[in-house]
């Protein structure tokens, strides 16, 4: 089944031709039978490319939200959230791999995570303010992404080195083959 285009937290992602699958967390049955054990997390998006390689995707905006969005990174709360949210999202495809009807439509999954020729990505599509910057805040800001991307390496070793954080602002649509758009301001 090729991948379809989803609505997430206002941001409307549209998966290209490399894709093999995608599916949404909150849409999919199969992954919400983990939500059973109680302060289960998960990942937004759960996504295999054509090359077979696994990718993991969280949505989050803290545009009107900079001082908690610095806390966050400071304390380490957003990187520990992300990376529950990964191990938590890895059980529940497990599971879905080994509960399905459809085994078809699991295996493309099944392959990405046993295969030691694939890789295991983690996106964090983090939207953040980053208009009526000065140089200053802007530096700051980039700053801020890589101490976060430092932490959800190291939290996330276990599993793998391969963490990207994304945006609107900074995302070339050609990287990862799909296109993401939001309105602009604040979304929930």
């Amino acid at each position: 089944m090729p991948p379809k285009n989803f609505q997430i937290k206002h941001h409307h992602f549209r998966f290209g031709k490399t894709w093999r699958r995608a599916v949404s967390f909150d849409e999919t049955p199969e992954l919400q039978k983990v939500k059973v054990l109680e302060g289960t997390k998960d990942m937004d998006i759960v996504a295999v490319r054509s090359t077979g390689d696994l990718f993991l995707i969280e949505v989050t905006d803290f545009r009107g939200y900079e001082e908690e969005l610095e806390k966050k990174i400071d304390g380490k709360g957003l990187a520990l959230e992300t990376a529950q949210k990964t191990r938590d999202t890895l059980a529940a495809l497990v599971g879905a791999v080994r509960t399905c009807t459809d085994r078809r439509e699991w295996e493309p999954y099944a392959k990405a995570l046993t295969s030691a020729k694939t890789s295991i990505r983690i996106v964090l599509w983090l939207e953040e303010d980053r208009l009526a910057r000065t140089p200053y805040q802007a530096r700051r800001t980039d700053v801020g992404r890589g101490v976060l991307k430092g932490q959800l390496e190291k939290m996330l070793k276990w599993l793998t080195s391969r963490v990207i954080i994304e945006s609107n602002a900074t995302y070339d649509a050609g990287a990862l083959d799909m296109d993401v758009s939001c309105p602009t301001g604040r979304q929930s």
